[in-house]
Formats: C-alpha cells, structure tokens, sequence
C-alpha cells in the first residue's frame, strides 16, 4: 500500500501527463537496490596496495582522509567519511601501519582540487610548504567523489609524502541507490530536497 506521500508525488506526474516523469519517480520512491559500500571500498583498497607495495613498506605510517564532495570540497558528507573508514580498516587487516590521529595541519594534500582524470593538481604554496616540512616518509589515502544522475565517481589517490609522488591511483564508479543518494548529498543539497522534494526526486543533484 502506497503511502499518502508517495501516492501525492505520483499523483503529480499523472497529472502533469508525463510517463518518463512518472517512471522516474517511482524508480526513486522504490528503489530497493542496495550497494555493500564496505566490500566496494575494500576492493578499491586492495588494488590501491598492489601498486603502492613497491614504494612503501607494512611499516610505513599511512594516514586517510575524509574523501570530499568535488561540488562542495569544504563540507564532510557520511559517504565520504564512511568510504575513508572502510579503506582505513582495509589497510589494518592488510598489516599496514595506519595512524589513527590525522598529520598536522598542512601536511595533507587538497582532495577537491584532484582531477578525475587522473592528473592531480599541485596544491597552494602555504601547503606544499607544509609538505617539505613533513618528517620521514609517510604516505595519505586521498580522494574526492562526484554524484552524476545515475552514478558516483570514486577518485582515490595514495601520495608519498614529502615530494607529493602519487604512488597509486584507482577510480572507480558506484549506482547511485536510493541509501547512497542521501549519504552523498551537501547540505545544500539536502536543504533543496527539503523544499522543493519533487524537484529532488526528478533526479537533480
């Protein structure tokens, strides 16, 4: 049985006479496909060690970040948080020395401004400063997301710290189901959703 809102929003689509429309929201309303995130970021994570295991060791301090939205780089969403998490567990049960406490301020590499491409921009000078200052060779699990209409696209990046070498690179995409579409949105995005959730639904990001 139909929920009163559910039943409003299909409703709406019939009477504005649009089959694709209506066809559109019931995908989003009844989208039951679920993507296991954990097993997804563990794969990623294992192609990410093959390549990095010629440039640093199991004793090597490896550091992840918080993967940003490539939209609003500034912001922490629960997908980003969530897809760092599991790569840093990953890590763990590969034997890796994963530091639990992040590197000090400016050490770290920007993730928005990475190019999906695989190219990584070089990062402000304030930061590549704070790079040459690092001690030893540590090594940061990077990365940024973009929400496309129907899917993610995954950048991840280990770079060697302090010379900034990318010593592994792995994309990849993820549908965007209807438990991954909230996880991954900005705030702004939640706050449009919550006006206008018609709009939302026709698939705008």
């Amino acid at each position: 049985m139909l929920r009163p809102f559910h039943a409003a929003m299909i409703a709406l689509a019939l009477l504005g006479g649009g089959c694709a429309v209506t066809q559109e929201i019931e995908t989003a309303l009844f989208d039951t496909r679920k993507v296991n995130l954990a097993e997804n970021s563990y794969a990623a994570a294992d192609m990410l060690a093959q390549q990095a295991k010629a440039y640093m060791t199991h004793q090597t301090p490896l550091s992840t970040v918080i993967l940003s939205n490539v939209a609003a780089p500034e912001e922490t969403t629960p997908f980003g948080q969530q897809v760092a998490n599991h790569l840093g567990a990953r890590f763990v049960q590969l034997g890796y020395n994963v530091q639990a406490l992040p590197l000090p301020p400016g050490s770290v590499p920007d993730a928005a401004p990475m190019a999906l491409s695989g190219a990584m921009s070089a990062p402000p000078p304030s930061r590549q400063m704070g790079m040459q200052a690092s001690n030893g060779r540590n090594v940061v699990l990077t990365g940024s997301y973009t929400r496309g209409k129907n899917d993610i696209l995954v950048s991840l990046r280990m770079i060697q710290l302090p010379d900034q070498r990318v010593i592994a690179a792995y994309d990849y995409t993820l549908p965007l189901t209807g438990d991954l579409r909230p996880m991954s949105m900005t705030a702004a995005e939640h706050q449009k959703a919550a006006e206008n959730p018609v709009g939302t639904l026709f698939g705008a990001n």
